[in-house]
């Protein structure tokens, strides 16, 4: 390495949190998840599952962070969170308090 190289510490990368991609390939992605949950989370874990385990290989002190950017009141039957296992151990899921402050029963329901 020279003064101009750096290593890498993380990537940080977005994906759209409300696209459900509608063709045939990924309407039969989705099914073969054998998840229970909205949509475009499970588009998440189709595109992201194989790149998530690749990248904690090559650097295993990372987390990976998968912001949402909804709270588990807009996440459909939230607590139920079957894709929290569908990834790598070390992603975290990441929910705003956007709203959710305003649900009944926060915090204790959530």
């Amino acid at each position: 390495m020279d003064d101009r190289d750096f290593r890498i510490a993380g990537i940080n990368y977005e994906m759209g949190d409300f696209i459900v991609n509608p063709s045939p390939g990924a309407t039969a992605a989705r099914a073969a998840l054998g998840i229970q949950t909205d949509a475009n989370i499970q588009d998440i874990l189709v595109a992201t599952r194989e790149l998530v385990a690749r990248g904690l290989e090559l650097m295993t002190d990372g987390v990976f962070v998968n912001a949402l950017y909804r709270g588990p009141h807009q996440v459909s039957g939230y607590p139920q969170t079957p894709y929290v296992r569908a990834m790598p151990d070390k992603t975290v899921w990441e929910y705003t308090l956007t709203g959710t402050v305003l649900e009944a029963g926060f915090p204790d329901a959530f």
